[in-house]
């Protein structure tokens, strides 16, 4: 860029790439950008033009999506959640994301399911993740018979995936 006379504007556009893992619930991110030049005697920070604020930041949206659901009781043993079963509380539910660094998924929370068996962990970025059930939190010696554990999901943009089910049975 060759001198700019002091009247005039100039539009600098840049691109900015975030690598996953996104830090778990950061739904919201700001850029700020700062001028400085050899005949200014400090720097002069950038302006979102899409607020009447001065020299405030760019805010952007991060595409966040969410993974839940339920837990219960299988008792009929069919793998099939029926009218009836019971919901199962207090059951510790733990959501990793696959790091492409490490090789291998890292932990990144825990939910516990509430009264109605449901969990919910929300503010995840797109990504591959598994929903683990901590199996020692369940109230009686049980089997899964309903859903995988690991469950694996693949979570696009904006995206709510909401069949993270597991049912268990009364071990044999």
């Amino acid at each position: 860029i060759n001198q700019i006379d002091p009247a005039e504007a100039v539009t600098i556009t840049f691109l900015v790439t975030i690598n996953t893992p996104w830090p778990s619930g950061v739904a919201h991110v700001e850029n700020q950008g700062f001028v400085t030049a050899g005949n200014l005697d400090d720097t002069t920070p950038t302006d979102d033009p899409d607020t009447p604020d001065p020299n405030d930041p760019a805010g952007t949206d991060i595409a966040a999506g969410s993974i839940g659901d339920f837990v219960w009781h299988d008792e009929n043993r069919d793998g099939v959640y029926n009218p009836g079963e019971t919901p199962l509380p207090g059951v510790r539910v733990e959501i990793w994301i696959y790091n492409a660094g490490a090789g291998d998924y890292v932990y990144l929370r825990d939910d516990t399911t509430n009264g109605s068996g449901n969990y919910l962990f929300e503010g995840l970025s797109v990504g591959e993740y598994q929903v683990r059930v901590d199996e020692t939190t369940l109230p009686w010696g049980a089997a899964l018979s309903a859903g995988t554990d690991p469950h694996d999901v693949s979570l696009g943009p904006d995206e709510d995936y909401l069949d993270a089910d597991f049912g268990y049975r009364t071990a044999l």
